[in-house]
């Protein structure tokens, strides 16, 4: 089985609530390859929240978690089928076209449950997933779902009715808290891989930092500060992409601005 999660590797940054890695209080369900090159596995136990009838798991959270899995097992396909890695770019992305799940045994709780998917037919636009959900070694249900590929760009028009989905920028103005410079050494990588998503979308401006001291280098002087310009749909989809910031989970910053940025010049 591989090492990495499929999610950690093609979207390491989204916020799904079932498998986005990003989300803070999200099911964060994981699937890998398994060894034998047709299965795509998971594991989830589900929390005593998700109980249905006593004991029994909340028939909405198996929907859930084949839905998630099986979605990532039809783009675990279509990256097999290009001969690219899951953490290639473009990002791959799928949604559900038609989700089936057949409940064929109570699914008791306090077990963790084992998902394991795979695609039937050809890999194209529209890919057929069936997937198996076990408790223990007991088939408990199975689903047998279509998923379709799209343009995220092109499925946020279609979800609002026809019209181009306005997008703005944004100023994202961090001011750092005293002596940030381990804390920001520690997690710069994955900020930095955050701020390359948006550059990979054509939706990033400018970022950088502000240094402390007069220089390029401030060396163990450090810096005061972030400044990122981007575009977003909203203030509010702005501040969600910062609140999610490494730098921020690791105490980088004091205290964070989110401002409408209206570009003047050069035109």
């Amino acid at each position: 089985m591989a090492t990495a999660a499929l999610q950690d590797l093609a979207a390491p940054h989204g916020v799904c609530y079932g498998c986005g890695a990003a989300h803070p209080g999200g099911l964060h369900i994981k699937s890998y390859w398994h060894d034998d090159g047709i299965h795509v596995i998971a594991t989830h136990t589900p929390d005593a929240n998700f109980n249905g009838w006593p004991g029994l798991v909340y028939g909405g959270l198996i929907a859930m978690l084949v839905d998630c899995h099986s979605n990532w097992t039809a783009m675990a396909y279509h990256y097999r089928a290009e001969g690219r890695t899951p953490d290639s770019k473009p990002r791959i992305d799928c949604v559900t076209g038609n989700l089936g799940v057949k409940y064929l045994k109570p699914t008791p709780l306090g077990v963790p449950l084992r998902l394991r998917a795979r695609v039937e037919g050809d890999v194209s636009r529209k890919t057929r997933v069936v997937c198996e959900v076990y408790a223990g070694e007991v088939l408990t249900a199975l689903g047998d779902s279509m998923f379709v590929r799209v343009d995220p760009a092109q499925l946020a028009t279609a979800a609002h009715g026809g019209q181009e989905v306005r997008i703005m920028w944004f100023a994202i103005i961090a001011t750092d808290v005293p002596d940030s410079l381990e804390r920001r050494k520690s997690v710069r990588p994955a900020h930095i891989g955050r701020l390359q998503d948006l550059l990979a979308a054509g939706r990033l401006f400018v970022a950088g930092a502000f240094p402390a001291i007069e220089g390029p280098d401030p060396g163990p002087a450090g810096f005061t500060g972030s400044l990122i310009l981007a575009e977003f749909p909203s203030q509010a989809d702005a501040q969600r992409w910062a609140d999610a910031d490494p730098y921020v989970a690791a105490g980088v910053y004091a205290d964070v601005q989110i401002k409408p940025f209206r570009k003047a010049l050069p035109a």
